[in-house]
C-alpha cells in the first residue's frame, strides 16, 4: 500500500510539470559575455514567457520614437536544442532558433536573429546568468 502511495505521488509530480515550468529556468537577468552592457531578461507576464533585450542600443537611444515593444519577444521553453521566439503581442507562429546550453542553467548561446531580427549577421551571442 505504501509503495502504491509513493508511486502515485511521483506520477502526480511528473504529470504536473509543464512547458512553462521548463521556461522558468531562464527567468532572471543574463549578460552578453562579449559586451557586458547588453543584458537579456526573461520573465513571465500574465500567461506569456517574455524575453526582453535590454541592450545598450535601447538604453542609449535618445529617440522619442523608439518602440520598447520591438525589444520584447515571447518565447517557448528551450527543448531539444531549439527555442521558439515571436514578436511581442503577436499571433504569428513561433520561429525556431538554435539554443545551446553551454553550462546548464548558467550559460547559453543563441543566434543574434532570435533577439534582434533586424541585424543582418550570422553569429551566436553567449549569455551568462547574473541573477
Amino acid at each position: 500500500m505504501r509503495l502504491l502511495f509513493i508511486i502515485s505521488i511521483l506520477c502526480f509530480q511528473i504529470s504536473s510539470c509543464s512547458k512553462s515550468d521548463s521556461s522558468a529556468i531562464l527567468y532572471g537577468k543574463w549578460i552578453n559575455i562579449k559586451n557586458t552592457e547588453d543584458t537579456l531578461e526573461f520573465f513571465k507576464e500574465g500567461s506569456k514567457q517574455i524575453m526582453f533585450d535590454n541592450s545598450l542600443y535601447l538604453r542609449a537611444s535618445m529617440s522619442p520614437y523608439i518602440n520598447i515593444g520591438n525589444f520584447k519577444k515571447e518565447y517557448t521553453a528551450p527543448i531539444g536544442g531549439k527555442i521558439g521566439v515571436r514578436l511581442y503581442n503577436s499571433n504569428s507562429e513561433f520561429y525556431s532558433y538554435n539554443f545551446t546550453w553551454l553550462e546548464f542553467g548558467n550559460m547559453f548561446s543563441i543566434p543574434v536573429q532570435a533577439i534582434r531580427p533586424q541585424v543582418s549577421a550570422l553569429y551566436d551571442i553567449t549569455y551568462i546568468k547574473v541573477r
